[in-house]
């Protein structure tokens, strides 16, 4: 399959520097010269509309002569990971998984001596929640939001504001946080907002397509349905819409996968140290002592064909999780080596027991399928006296 590097030049990142620059903050990353172009014009309402999992290749497939499509000016770099984790919070900072920390849906915390997914906040090997206590990873992970720097800037002259789904708790600093039910009162609770009086920045992050895309597979009818849903909304939504510019992208891509498990490679997990991390596309190992010899054959014999090994060394140096001052948890994070899917591989621990969850479609790897993203501009303009 063909795979690609995160760009970082290029890619959902410097869409967050146009943002941020526009409103007088300028951030170390580049910006992307299509959203400058846009904002110069000043529109009172900006929103910038997350489409979880939905991939550049995915778009084509699902809806390719759909509004989304029609409106898409050109296609952007994921971040490393190609992973909600990674690439919300490089959004919602303004800066590179490096520098944020957040690098992945498993995260190894030495403070607990525990693996922790840490958007639900719950143990990565028993997937019982963790009381969040007085001082919890999200704590420790805890960064500058766009939000606080657009208000630094502006004075909190600026509507603030960021709509997720009511079965998400997410509270970022600020703006305004909005729950919302479904895609149409998501849609509905923008065309509101759009409508006050001041200039405004409306960030809405919809879970599907990758909610359903896990369950059911990347091209599964009820993922199509997804996206039919959205698109009518959408349409609805900028009927109404005047002096507004509408932005949308996804954070990754999606492909059906087939699983390889750790515990049925013979003498793999004799090798590890402790539990692996981060994704199952994009593994992280800490291995044993003199065991080092023994995991590149076993890497050799089993996962040369479908996953890249690359080194803590070689992650850093070619600048992977992007640019920017290191994230003081990162060394905790990364360990010897990462497996980063270069294939439809995805990685488990152990073997799935009946009744469990099977993902059919991930993301977090190389492939283009999963690092490009669609970037797409609709511009509704002031209606003229």
């Amino acid at each position: 399959m063909r795979t690609k590097r995160p760009n970082w030049d290029n890619s959902i990142l410097n869409v967050t520097a146009s943002i941020l620059h526009n409103f007088g903050y300028d951030s170390s990353s580049k910006t992307n010269p299509l959203v400058d172009e846009v904002l110069q014009k000043n529109y009172k309402n900006i929103i910038l509309l997350l489409l979880d999992g939905l991939g550049n290749e995915n778009l084509q497939e699902l809806s390719p002569k759909g509004i989304l499509s029609q409106h898409k000016k050109a296609v952007i770099s994921s971040t490393f990971p190609s992973t909600t984790v990674a690439a919300i919070s490089s959004l919602e900072s303004g800066t590179a998984p490096i520098a944020h920390g957040w690098l992945g849906w498993s995260l190894y915390f030495k403070e607990f001596a525990r693996s922790i997914d840490i958007f639900p906040y719950r143990d990565s090997i028993t997937k019982e929640a963790i009381p969040l206590g007085e001082r919890s990873g999200k704590d420790i992970l805890q960064y500058k939001t766009m939000y606080e720097k657009i208000n630094q800037v502006t004075n909190n002259q600026v509507g603030l504001y960021a709509l997720h789904p009511d079965t998400i708790v997410h509270v970022a600093a600020g703006c305004n946080n909005l729950a919302y039910r479904d895609i149409k009162d998501m849609f509905g609770q923008i065309n509101d907002l759009c409508q006050l009086e001041g200039q405004k920045y409306i960030y809405a992050y919809s879970a599907n397509p990758d909610y359903d895309m896990h369950e059911f597979g990347s091209k599964a009818p009820e993922v199509k349905q997804d996206i039919v849903d959205i698109e009518v909304e959408l349409g609805k939504l900028l009927e109404n819409l005047t002096d507004t510019v509408v932005i949308v992208m996804a954070d990754h891509g999606h492909i059906d996968v087939e699983w390889i498990y750790l515990n049925e490679i013979p003498g793999m997990l004799d090798c590890l140290k402790k539990f692996p991390t981060i994704e199952s596309r994009a593994k992280n190992i800490a291995l044993k002592e003199g065991k080092e010899k023994d995991f590149l054959q076993l890497y050799a014999q089993y996962l040369v064909n479908d996953f890249l090994l690359l080194s803590k060394e070689e992650l850093l140096d070619q600048h992977y999780f992007g640019y920017g001052s290191k994230h003081y948890k990162f060394d905790d994070f990364i360990d010897d080596y990462m497996l980063v899917a270069t294939s439809n591989k995805a990685l488990g621990y152990e073997t799935l027991k009946e009744g469990e969850f099977l993902m059919k479609s991930a993301h977090a790897g190389l492939t283009v399928r999963e690092m490009t993203v669609p970037l797409i501009i609709i511009e509704k303009q002031r209606r003229r006296k």
